[in-house]
Order: C-alpha cells, then sequence, then structure tokens
C-alpha cells in the first residue's frame, strides 16, 4: 500500500542525508512544527527544547531518520552502533556492572565529587545539593538518627547509561554491605557523606581539639544499633566515611589540623557564612532584576524588527502611523471637559482633562500588540547573536 509522505519530510529527509550537520538541519525546519504535531514529537524526543529553540544534546543522523521513518512509514535500515545500542535492550552483563560499582567506588573515595558531580561523568542520573547546603543546620542532632531511603529515580537510557538495574542507597540502620560480601554493592546514599560531615562538624565544634578516632568512636555510639558481624561492618564503613568527611573539611578550610587533632578553625565564623550568604543573595536578586530588565529590552527590539518587517513585506501607501508616538485615552462622557492648545511653532502641548487619563508609548503599544512574538524560522534572523535566544519564547501560531 502506497502511503502518503508529506512533502516537507521527504525534503527534511533528503537534507539530513545530505547534510554534515545533523542539528543545524534540524534547527533550520523549526518553522514546520507548528503545523506538523508529529514532527513536534520526534523533535522533543530528540532533545529539543521549545522554550530555548534548540537541542539539549546533540542529536545523530541515525536517530533522526529512525524515528522519522517510525512515525511516516518511510524505508529506512538502521547501520551505524547509535542506532544499534540505541535500540537494543538494556541489558548489560555482569562485567559491566562491576565497572560501573568500581567507578563510583573510586569518583566518592578519590573526593572527585567534590570538582564534579556525578550526573556530568554518567555515572549518575542527576546531580546531588551542594555540600554547602549541609551546613545550615547547626544545632546537635538528638541520639537516635535515621538515614531514609529514598526510592529510585527512572534512569532514561542511552548508548552511554545503560544498565541492568538502578542502584538505590541503604539506610545507616542496616548494613551497606551486600550478601555476596562486596562493600560497594550500593553506592552511598543522599545523606552519605554530606549529612556524615555535618555531624563531624558539630562533634568537633562540641568537642575541639579532637581526633578522628574520637569523631568515628562517637559517630559509632550514635549511628549503630545493631550487633555482631554486621556491626564490625557498618563500624569500617563509617570510620572510613569519618576520614573522608574531616579532609573535606579541611580542604575547605573549615577545620584546621594540629598532628592528630582537628579542631574548628578560628576566622571561619558562622556570622561571617551569613553575611556572605546575604550578599550572595543579594547578587542574585540584582541579576535576576537585571535580566528581566534585558528581556524587556529585548522584546523591545524584536517588536520593531518585526514591525520592520512586516511593513517592507506589506504595500506601502496605506495610512501609517510614524514613530514615536504618544496615545492618550480618557474616558468618553459628556461630564469630561477636554482642552487641547498647541503653540503658534507646534514645539509644545498642553492637554486638560476632567477626568483621569492613561497615557501608551509607542513600544506599549506593540507589545500589547504581540509583535514581539516571533516564529522561530524568523527569530533567528532577527537576533545579533544566537545566545540571545535563550531569552526568547518561540511562538507556533
Amino acid at each position: 500500500m502506497e502511503r502518503n509522505i508529506p512533502l516537507h519530510i521527504e525534503r527534511l529527509v533528503y537534507e539530513l542525508e545530505h547534510s554534515k550537520e545533523v542539528e543545524e538541519t534540524l534547527l533550520s525546519a523549526t518553522n514546520l512544527l507548528g503545523k506538523d504535531v508529529t514532527l513536534l514529537q520526534i523533535y522533543t524526543q530528540l532533545g529539543f527544547c521549545i522554550e530555548t529553540n534548540k537541542f539539549l544534546r546533540s542529536p545523530t543522523l541515525n536517530q533522526a531518520l529512525s524515528l522519522i521513518s517510525q512515525e511516516y512509514g518511510l524505508p529506512y535500515h538502521q547501520t551505524s552502533i547509535d542506532s544499534f545500542l540505541a535500540n537494543t535492550p538494556s541489558k548489560v552483563s555482569d562485567a559491566d556492572s562491576d565497572l560501573r560499582r568500581e567507578m563510583l567506588r573510586t569518583f566518592y573515595e578519590q573526593g572527585i565529587n567534590e570538582i564534579a558531580s556525578g550526573s556530568e561523568l554518567g555515572l549518575e542520573p542527576s546531580a546531588e545539593p551542594p555540600l554547602a547546603s549541609a551546613w545550615d543546620c547547626f544545632s546537635v542532632l538528638p541520639k537516635q538518627i535515621q538515614f531514609s531511603t529514598p526510592k529510585p529515580r527512572r534512569l532514561h537510557h542511552s548508548p552511554s547509561t545503560q544498565a541492568t538495574k538502578f542502584f538505590t542507597p541503604s539506610s545507616v540502620n542496616s548494613t551497606p554491605y551486600s550478601e555476596c560480601g562486596s562493600e560497594f554493592e550500593t553506592p552511598k546514599s543522599t545523606k552519605g557523606l554530606r549529612y556524615l560531615t555535618t555531624l563531624v562538624r558539630q562533634l568537633v565544634c562540641k568537642h575541639q581539639p579532637t581526633s578522628f578516632k574520637d569523631v568515628a568512636l562517637k559517630l559509632i555510639d550514635e549511628l549503630i544499633d545493631t550487633e555482631g558481624v554486621d556491626r564490625i561492618k557498618e563500624e569500617k564503613n563509617i570510620r572510613r566515611r569519618v576520614y573522608d568527611a574531616i579532609n573535606v573539611l579541611i580542604a575547605a578550610g573549615v577545620l584546621e589540623r594540629d598532628e592528630k587533632n582537628v579542631r574548628w578553625k578560628a576566622e571561619f565564623n558562622v556570622g561571617e557564612l551569613v553575611e556572605k550568604r546575604e550578599f550572595l543573595e543579594k547578587r542574585k536578586r540584582e541579576v535576576d532584576a537585571k535580566r528581566l530588565e534585558f528581556k524587556e529590552i529585548l522584546n523591545k527590539y524584536l517588536a520593531i524588527q518585526n514591525l520592520i518587517n512586516r511593513n517592507t513585506i506589506n504595500p506601502k501607501g496605506e495610512p501609517a502611523l510614524q514613530f514615536p508616538f504618544l496615545l492618550v485615552s480618557t474616558s468618553d462622557s459628556p461630564t469630561n471637559s477636554m482642552s487641547i492648545k498647541v503653540n503658534s511653532s507646534a514645539t509644545a502641548l498642553e492637554l486638560k482633562f476632567g477626568e483621569a487619563i492613561t497615557m501608551f508609548g509607542d513600544m506599549d503599544v506593540l507589545i500589547s500588540l504581540k509583535m514581539h512574538k516571533i516564529k522561530p524560522s524568523l527569530l533567528r534572523h532577527f537576533l545579533p547573536s544566537r545566545e540571545l535566544l535563550n531569552y526568547c519564547t518561540p511562538y507556533f501560531p
């Protein structure tokens, strides 16, 4: 049975097959998204963001052609490794699982998580909150503390992130070791090193000067309720994490080491932290205000460019209102007296009204007419820099 393939899809497939820049070719066809819902769905699956008018990840030729062939019934044979991996069931050998666990172990033990997030390296699905967020609470926690076990998050499979299962962190009151005895069967929970760092900081402040060993013993007494083999394993795990947490705090300048003892650094005080946090929040508000102001200026620029483009296309000779201009509005009633006077040189205008008036500038009129909302196909031609697309909202009529 012969299928009716839209002409614009045939043209897009031809351009993709004969172009070296897949992303640029796809972006040049964004003007079709408002008319073809199926094509918009394909773009979304390829990682296209409508708000920024660009792809969050670079699409490959095989991915694009494969999705188009599935939706429109085009004949297409996948031949690349990327296509093979993208369509292969998410089944990974035990060796791959062991390699991922070993990489997670090295990632946390070597302190790499302090300079990069696991999501950036493809080890975890999303980045965790910064270590500084663990310092918001300065009160000593009660003795009975339990770590909650968050629900596993769904991991979207890709050629670089496929896995047989998603790792779920264990709680502190249950052994973090697997039944087979592997120490790194599950990665640290979201309250692992960061949460333990908070407890370490509180103990050092309360009992300073103190040592690595004393801090570890106090935390073991507070956190572990089990006995036997499980307690030995958890003690070993907590000692290792206390060592990591203290090294992180020393590197951050919060603690200082004197031979085997550690203490709270004198010049690092809570007041300074609060002052710096307030300064950063103030700067953030200023940046947000400037970003909003810049977006308003950009909207006015787009409105003027759109008006110029429309006047160029439309035939001349029609009545037009020249820029700049000012509109004055007031209620139309018999009791509203109005008086308009112009001087002899026409350089001054005196307006008198009996009731309240509303004034509109030329740019206010353009914005109210939504002249700043432009189709994606024209938006790129109006902007001097592609980075400005991040401040624009694409318009699909």
